[in-house]
């Protein structure tokens, strides 16, 4: 399960666009490990609450029913214990809703190159 060095599994709340640190960088692994990110929606700017973040949140909050409320794809108190109670159900989000994934990253191929020595016939 997810924790930071205080112990905590979910960031605090208020996060909203444009804010940035650590706290955003564990919202954007949390979201991509529950399937509403990929790393290449962050990877120029991890730690950073921009609108691919904001997409995410708002997917989680459409997905569990939570509404919007506040600022458009803000991080509140109501998602972060939504969040804590997904991750300590240990139940996937999909699994739990009966649905499919809401994001799944592309497969990627693994390309395997073998060297093999030359047989004189």
């Amino acid at each position: 399960m997810l924790a930071d060095n205080s112990g905590r599994k979910v960031p605090l709340p208020t996060l909203t666009f444009g804010s940035h640190g650590v706290e955003v960088s564990m919202l954007q692994k949390i979201l991509t490990d529950l399937g509403y990110m990929t790393p290449d929606m962050y990877r120029f700017r991890v730690g950073t609450y921009g609108p691919n973040t904001a997409k995410a949140v708002n997917r989680f909050r459409e997905h569990y029913g939570l509404g919007m409320q506040g600022q458009y794809g803000m991080y509140d108190d109501i998602v972060a214990a939504s969040l804590l109670s997904v991750l300590e159900s240990n139940v996937p989000p999909a699994a739990a809703s009966g649905s499919t994934p809401v994001l799944q990253a592309a497969p990627r191929r693994l390309q395997l190159r073998i060297a093999l020595p030359q047989l004189e016939i």
